[in-house]
C-alpha cells in the first residue's frame, strides 16, 4: 500500500483525501438515517432528500477546504489539525441548519443533521488517525534496518515543533 501511496503527487493525495471524505460523508449520512429511522435500509427516506444531501456534502467540502483540511500533509495530524476538523464539521452543520430552518427550504429532520455531524467528525478523524498511524508503522518497518543519527533541536515555537514532527518521520534522524 505504501509503495502505491508514496509516489503520488500532492495533488493526487489531496484528491484521494477528498474522495475518502466524500465516501465517509456518504457513510455518515446513511448511518444517521439508519439511527434516526431505525431501519437497516433507509433508502426510501434518503431518496426523498438526495438533492439536499448533495448540498450538504458540498457545504462540508467547502468548510473543510476553507479550514485548510486538505492542505496539510497527513503525517502532521495533531491537536491543531483535529481542532480544524472540529471547526469545519461544526461550521458545515451550523450552515446547513441555518440554510434549513431560516429559509424553510430544508425538510431533513434536525436530528439527522446533528447525528450526521457527530458521525462525520468521528469518521473523518478516525480515518485520518488510522492512515497516519499505518503510514508511520509502514515507514518504521521498512526503514528499521537503517542507522538513525541522533539530532538535538534547540528552540521553541511552531516551526521547531513542525521540524520535530517532520524529523520523526525521517528514517535517517532520531530527534532527542
Amino acid at each position: 500500500i505504501y509503495s502505491i501511496y508514496q509516489p503520488l503527487s500532492r495533488r493526487q493525495k489531496r484528491y484521494l483525501l477528498i474522495a475518502t471524505d466524500i465516501f465517509l460523508f456518504c457513510v455518515s449520512i446513511y448511518l444517521a438515517f439508519f439511527l434516526r429511522f431505525e431501519t437497516l435500509f433507509p433508502f426510501s427516506e434518503i431518496s426523498k432528500y438526495t438533492a439536499l444531501i448533495i448540498t450538504l456534502f458540498v457545504i462540508k467540502l467547502f468548510a473543510f477546504r476553507l479550514k485548510g483540511i486538505y492542505s496539510p500533509i497527513i503525517r502532521y495530524t495533531d491537536v491543531e489539525f483535529l481542532g480544524n476538523i472540529l471547526q469545519a464539521v461544526f461550521f458545515s452543520s451550523v450552515a446547513s441548519i441555518v440554510l434549513a430552518y431560516f429559509q424553510g427550504l430544508w425538510p431533513i429532520p434536525r436530528s439527522i443533521l446533528i447525528i450526521d455531524a457527530f458521525l462525520s467528525l468521528f469518521l473523518v478523524v478516525g480515518v485520518r488517525l488510522v492512515i497516519r498511524s499505518s503510514l508511520q508503522n509502514l515507514i518504521a518497518h521498512t526503514q528499521s534496518n537503517c542507522y538513525q543519527e541522533r539530532l538535538l533541536i534547540y528552540g521553541a515555537g511552531k516551526a521547531v515543533y513542525q521540524l520535530f514532527r517532520g524529523l520523526l518521520n525521517d528514517p535517517h534522524y532520531c530527534p532527542v
